[in-house]
């Protein structure tokens, strides 16, 4: 389809209109792409952040279970788990943004111990609590 462009009988006016239509249809095609690949890569986003606090907070309980089964921790601890790169670090002061956080809580009955361990993976600003409970018996 072909428009002829003429001045005669006044039909400058109405293709310029249509070129401002397409224009405009154009406009909000392109605007709904944009807006459709940012909220795609927003959730993609997200759901690594989720992913990784709920990884931090798991490496965090499973370095606590184990420091209770090989008796490395007796008693209340409170200590941080600092990650940087492909290194973890304890420390007793936080330092950046993802860590892990685990506070063991021991309790002596008669013949058992029992810890309540609680972590909190933390990545940049997503947080995950994870909590197990041990009883241990008393040799």
């Amino acid at each position: 389809m072909l428009i002829k462009l003429s001045l005669k009988n006044g039909k400058k006016g109405f293709v310029e209109l249509i070129l401002i239509i397409i224009f405009a249809v154009l406009m909000s095609i392109s605007f709904f792409a944009l807006n459709t690949a940012y909220n795609n890569f927003n959730e993609i986003y997200q759901i690594k952040n989720k992913t990784q606090s709920k990884y931090y907070a798991e490496i965090g309980l499973n370095y606590a279970i184990e420091g209770i089964k090989n008796k490395i921790f007796t008693g209340n601890r409170q200590f941080y788990l600092l990650f940087e790169g492909d290194y973890i670090n304890v420390s007793q002061t936080l330092l950046g943004k993802r860590y892990a956080y685990i506070k063991i809580i021991c309790t002596n009955g008669v013949g058992y111990i029992t810890y309540n361990i609680s972590a909190k993976g933390v990545y940049d600003d997503y947080l995950t609590y994870l909590s197990e409970q041990i009883t241990i018996k008393n040799d």
